[in-house]
């Protein structure tokens, strides 16, 4: 199981310093939090931390949805914004 996560780690790590668009940044962000979440529900199950690290894993998962409700509301933006989702064409910051 931890190759796994591992594995999943490393996926999420290549997307998110290479960024085809906004939406796989995103997803890749949330692969990596998810795969360490999975690694504590790994370790609860192992009986190597203790039971009160599933509000940790609850914890996480609670900024995981959070972040990615803010992240869809904010490419949607930009999409209307700029009719494109790909990260070169979002070179300038606007206030």
């Amino acid at each position: 199981m931890t190759l796994y996560v591992f594995a999943l780690f490393c996926i999420g790590c290549y997307g998110l310093f290479h960024p085809k668009n906004i939406l796989s940044f995103l997803m890749s962000i949330e692969i990596i939090i998810l795969s360490s979440a999975t690694q504590l529900i790994e370790r609860i199950a192992m009986g190597q931390v203790s039971l009160e690290s599933g509000l940790w894993i609850l914890l996480m998962l609670i900024v995981a949805g959070s972040e990615l409700a803010i992240g869809l509301a904010l490419v949607m933006r930009a999409f209307k914004d700029h009719h494109s989702l790909c990260v070169e064409s979002f070179n300038q910051l606007k206030g």
